[in-house]
């Protein structure tokens, strides 16, 4: 046990005020904290202080529910009955849970030196200005269900496109982006990927700067009809956005304000596969 206020370890100095504070939490005090005349609650402190649930209302049943069914990435308008609050609520806390997780994201190298394998790829998720999301204005009509568009996508016109880079046997990091284009993804790479690294993507123009830049680049055709060649391929990746597409298909649609959020809760949850794909389609 802690105290969340000063930090105090030793049990000497920390006792427990109430054994069923507000639906079975213990209620503790530091007295170190009391000594000092801190103005925490005078050195009060409960399970739940310095968390995402401090100063919430629900039992712990409740707060035990709503983590439940986050981990399993239900729709909260599907499981507030079920855990029997609001489903403002509940998606108020997901909300919380989605922006704790993209905070604390890795930034650092994927990949380090020349023998490692990165794959690169990006797909389009349809996701636009849906109601109110962020209070940010909105100049068109309402987002539609089922909106389509051909070509290359973007934030604006509500396709909006998402890299991907999966270190081979080991972890993948999905980034939102305003556009495709070279300008945009060559920081991204630049900042995960280490120069000499090996770096597997399909043949569109937009990675071609990667061989000048120090990379040991390498595509494959798909217009072509080419998905593999030798151990040059980008399957592995890009068998993550059907799983992706599935896991925000859960929702119902998503605004592209909240659509980071998503994408970082995908990459947390997503196990990576350990074992390099054949390439065989």
């Amino acid at each position: 046990m802690r105290c969340p206020h000063c930090g105090e370890r030793d049990p000497s100095y920390l006792e427990v005020m109430d054994r069923h504070y507000r639906g079975g939490m213990y209620r503790y005090r530091c007295r170190v904290c009391q000594q000092a005349g801190d103005p925490g609650e005078g050195g009060t402190f409960t399970d739940l202080t310095g968390t995402l649930f401090d100063g919430s209302r629900l039992d712990i049943r409740s707060l035990w529910m709503i983590v439940e069914t986050f981990i399993h990435q239900a729709a909260a308008v599907e499981t507030a009955g079920e855990v029997r609050v609001n489903r403002h609520t509940e998606d108020r806390y997901f909300r919380l849970f989605r922006a704790a997780i993209y905070q604390a994201r890795p930034n650092g190298p994927l990949a380090l030196g020349p023998e490692d394998i990165v794959e690169g790829d990006k797909v389009y998720i349809t996701a636009g200005l849906k109601g109110r999301a962020g209070r940010q204005p909105r100049a068109r009509e309402p987002w539609r269900r089922g909106l389509k568009r051909r070509g290359r996508g973007t934030w604006d016109s509500d396709r909006v496109p998402i890299l991907g880079l999966l270190y081979q046997g080991g972890e993948v990091r999905l980034v939102t982006l305003r556009n495709v284009q070279t300008a945009t993804i060559r920081p991204v790479i630049k900042g995960m990927v280490r120069k000499g690294a090996r770096v597997y993507t399909d043949s569109y123009g937009v990675y071609h700067f990667l061989g000048r830049a120090g990379y040991q680049h390498a595509t494959v055709n798909h217009s072509a009809g080419e998905y593999a060649r030798g151990e040059v391929h980008c399957d592995t990746v890009e068998c993550t956005w059907s799983w992706l597409r599935q896991a925000i298909r859960t929702y119902r649609g998503v605004s592209n304000v909240y659509l980071p959020l998503y994408v970082a809760q995908f990459e947390f949850f997503s196990l990576t596969a350990t074992t390099p794909a054949t390439g065989a389609r």
